[in-house]
């Protein structure tokens, strides 16, 4: 088993689902997580009102999504929409295994 299909399976059973949006581009529903962002990442753009979502990279991968994620992107949760901020791709082995997205709304 690989650690992106470790990833997706946790994110499976505990994620919340969310949408992924971009202008011209269709809606991708996932899952993942929302948490407050920690405050030793909180530079230049990110403030205190910044929170954090977690994605894995399969959705993305499966549905054609236009990878990379980018600022301007639109995350959907719990039905309030936050815009992407900033973008971390986390890699094991030259491989993307996750992203850290950094979002307010």
């Amino acid at each position: 088993m690989t650690i992106d299909s470790n990833y997706k399976r946790v994110l499976d059973k505990r994620g919340t689902t969310m949408v992924l949006k971009r202008s011209g581009t269709s809606n991708l529903t996932l899952k993942g997580y929302l948490r407050t962002a920690s405050p030793n990442v909180l530079v230049g753009e990110l403030s205190q009102s910044t929170r954090e979502v977690v994605f894995g990279t399969t959705e993305l991968d499966n549905a054609a999504w236009p990878v990379p994620i980018r600022k301007g992107d639109k995350v959907v949760i719990f039905s309030k929409t936050y815009t992407i901020q900033h973008v971390e791709e986390v890699s094991v082995a030259d491989d993307v295994v996750r992203y850290n997205i950094f979002v307010r709304g």
